[in-house]
């Protein structure tokens, strides 16, 4: 009886997953961002330096250097989402069967180690939906991954400056959609 529990309640989660998340898509921004709300600050980083930046009428804009000097580890650490550049993710698109999008974190999962030289534990990936056949019931993903130990230590340098990290995206998609799907 616990086991078939189990089985309705998984089957239920999936489902209320997969239809917020289509219902997320028709929600325009600036009411989505009400009930979803971003951190203020945004930072885009690169190997040696964090950049400040902010969102200007749907694009994201440069706004200069981020302190270097680590904070006092007192200070309460400030929330801020880190855009990483393109060239540190492997992206891919892909085509799948519609039927596979209530369970695409799952299935991503294992196609990484079939679409990419790494592991699903090597990497953090996101994905976003670039176009549906219905005529052929195929959905088209663009999969994003990056290595863990890269992240990582990127994240680490902004702890050390009293930032918390709690979104990470590539930098150059659209900044809207970060929200709903998080490396």
């Amino acid at each position: 009886m616990a086991a078939a529990w189990g089985q309705v309640h998984e089957a239920a989660r999936s489902f209320w997953g997969w239809w917020s998340s289509e219902l997320a898509g028709l929600v325009p921004a600036r009411l989505a961002a009400l009930a979803y709300p971003l951190p203020r600050l945004w930072l885009r980083v690169d190997d040696a330096d964090f950049r400040r930046v902010a969102l200007r009428g749907g694009r994201v804009v440069e706004r200069g250097s981020y302190s270097t000097e680590p904070r006092p580890l007192a200070a309460a650490p400030v929330p801020a989402v880190l855009l990483v550049p393109p060239e540190w993710a492997l992206q891919k698109i892909l085509s799948l069967p519609a039927e596979a999008e209530p369970h695409l974190a799952r299935l991503l999962a294992f196609e990484i180690e079939r679409q990419t030289p790494f592991t699903a534990a090597q990497v953090y990936f996101t994905w976003s939906v670039v176009g549906r056949d219905a005529l052929n019931r195929r959905l088209d993903l663009r999969l994003a991954a990056v290595p863990r130990a890269r992240l990582d230590a990127a994240i680490g340098r902004a702890a050390e400056r009293g930032v918390k990290i709690t979104v990470a995206a590539v930098d150059g998609g659209d900044p809207l959609t970060i929200a709903r799907r998080n490396m």
